[in-house]
């Protein structure tokens, strides 16, 4: 299938536009995040930076994901995943809910994606993409070795089909980390199965693994790695998308509100061919300790 190589123009100006805004938001954070004076108690101040760096640790939060991809052949993208995670103890047991709700622009047709059905456009769109929610089960008094499982599931909210895979999708999902002091360190690893949705689309099996990586510094700094390793095991060349990458990140308040914060950056060593060539990351986590 054919797609457009040159976007519309009303595309190209929305996603500027969008762009433009989210650089200059992401821009302000930063700034206040390394001049902000504000921090809370250094002991209580580690015990939260360790929460927040255990996928599955009994805290509320809500992470604002900012997403900016350059260098690919269809045109960049801006994707903001706002990602609340809700933490439910039971005897035990933590149930925590983790849910990714991606709003997206796209000047082109998305790497990764299924292919769009035949006639359909490919120059770019802005709207929601596929919600993600996970369910991990996780001991509520774990030992040295930390671990979480459950389902996870795709749901079929995208507003246009260039935003999305155009189907329902479930499989398992892990998690494993262990955290000795100064360090967080684990892996998580998902994998998801198409089982409806539009019979125009491509089945999808996709594979996620997302290694990751903390050293803590003094004043709630911390140095961070996590790259989210992808294989799309339907795509008949360029099966593996392998960022390589790091940043930095710094826990601190303002007035009584906890918040973490993270840059990163990545290049992909490994793509598709219509894939970008690097991204951009920058996280804003709104904290509600229990």
């Amino acid at each position: 299938m054919t797609r457009p190589s040159h976007p519309s123009l009303t595309v190209v100006d929305a996603w500027a536009a969008v762009r433009r805004s989210a650089v200059f938001v992401s821009s302000a954070l930063v700034l206040a995040v390394l001049c902000w004076p504000g921090q809370a108690d250094a002991q209580e101040s580690d015990d939260l930076r360790a929460k927040t760096q255990n996928p599955v640790g009994s805290l509320y939060s809500v992470p604002l994901e900012n997403n900016f991809d350059f260098g690919a052949p269809n045109g960049g993208a801006y994707i903001l995943n706002i990602q609340p995670v809700i933490p439910i103890t039971v005897g035990g047991v933590n149930l925590i809910n983790r849910v990714i709700i991606p709003i997206v622009s796209v000047q082109g047709f998305i790497e990764g994606l299924p292919d769009l059905p035949e006639g359909a456009p490919g120059d770019g769109a802005t709207g929601l993409g596929d919600i993600n929610y996970s369910l991990f089960l996780s001991p509520a008094d774990p030992g040295k070795i930390i671990w979480g499982l459950g389902p996870s599931f795709g749901l079929r909210t995208a507003t246009d089909a260039q935003l999305g895979s155009g189907k329902w999708t479930l499989g398992p999902t892990v998690v494993v980390l262990t955290q000795p002091k100064p360090w967080s360190m684990g892996v998580l690893l998902r994998q998801l199965w198409s089982y409806a949705g539009d019979p125009d689309r491509t089945d999808v099996s996709q594979f996620l693994v997302q290694p990751f990586v903390n050293y803590n510094l003094p004043g709630g700094w911390y140095l961070v790695s996590d790259p989210v390793i992808t294989a799309n095991w339907k795509a008949e060349s360029g099966v593996w998308t392998v960022p390589l990458g790091a940043g930095f990140g710094k826990l601190f308040t303002i007035g009584s509100q906890p918040i973490n914060s993270r840059i990163l950056a990545f290049y992909n060593v490994a793509r598709p061919e219509a894939a970008p060539d690097w991204a951009l990351k920058f996280t804003i986590q709104l904290l509600f300790p229990k």
